[in-house]
């Protein structure tokens, strides 16, 4: 988030935790639709595997879907000829399942077929331990209300650490980021917390994913993956 980032195409890709977070899976397809195209189809992709759970668009650009322990989230960015699907969750395996459905459903559409369900099969259940229903909703996450200030302990691409401060607020379940790096750069974002995982949505090509910690701590890596920053609650 340095101000030399500033110049390049910034975008924060997924902020997920490096040892208590879920496994994630993302890619991209070329569009030549326009927007509220790009959504309707989104949407049918993603209800269409059964991602209804917390189903949600925000702002006419960004589809939202839990099964079991799985996010889904389907990011229409018109404007710059691209959609952006993304699933995170416990297991690796199965979240690329999940991706690869999805964004086959999506593509197929785009190619005259009907926007129908390539539903995956569901989460093995062999690969987890008490054979747990995939349709099993996850419970509300003990750190619900996250609200207040964090510090921020930050590695850039290159490297190089950065610090600053992070100030959450909540209003009717949204929160509104306000970060401050510490050489004087600031940048405001909204999400929702949905689990124990939090997008952000800061007006880029990509969101910010957070996951909390059982201490409070947002934990995550952003730059596509080849960059980290934890927020520590200042409590």
């Amino acid at each position: 988030m340095l101000r030399a980032l500033v110049a390049l195409p910034f975008y924060l890709a997924m902020l997920i935790a490096a040892a208590a977070g879920p496994s994630m899976s993302s890619a991209w397809s070329s569009i030549t639709i326009d927007q509220d195209e790009c959504v309707r189809r989104g949407e049918a992709a993603v209800r269409g595997n059964s991602f209804t759970t917390r189903f949600e668009t925000l702002g006419n650009s960004s589809i939202y879907g839990e099964l079991g322990d799985y996010t889904a989230l389907l990011r229409c960015a018109a404007d710059k000829g691209m959609a952006y699907v993304v699933i995170a969750g416990p297991i690796g395996k199965e979240a690329s399942r999940y991706m690869n459905a999805i964004r086959d459903s999506f593509t197929a559409s785009l190619s005259g077929a009907a926007p129908a369900a390539a539903a995956p099969s569901g989460p093995a259940s062999s690969e987890k331990s008490g054979g747990s229903s995939s349709s099993a909703v996850s419970p509300a996450s003990p750190t619900d209300n996250i609200a207040g200030r964090y510090s921020i302990e930050g590695a850039n691409p290159n490297g190089s650490t950065y610090g600053g401060e992070v100030n959450i607020t909540v209003d009717g379940g949204v929160y509104d980021f306000r970060w401050r790096i510490s050489n004087g750069d600031t940048y405001r974002g909204k999400g929702r917390l949905r689990g124990k995982t939090l997008s952000v949505d800061w007006g880029q090509q990509y969101p910010v994913i957070y996951q909390v910690g059982d201490d409070g701590t947002l934990r995550g890596k952003w730059a596509n993956g080849r960059a980290s920053e934890n927020l520590v609650p200042n409590r």
